[in-house]
């Protein structure tokens, strides 16, 4: 638990630009997951 609430500290306090780096990242991470998922079973994107 105290690690969870460390980790929840940092991410308050993380800069604006930090924040759009990490959401740009997990986008991406996001799109490379369903190109390798077969039609049907994407796990974020609508087809």
């Amino acid at each position: 638990m105290a690690i969870l609430a460390q980790r929840m500290e940092q991410d308050k306090n993380m800069s604006d630009e930090e924040s759009r780096e990490r959401q740009e990242i997990f986008e991406s991470f996001k799109k490379r997951m369903d190109a390798e998922r077969p039609q049907g079973q994407k796990l974020y994107s609508e087809v």
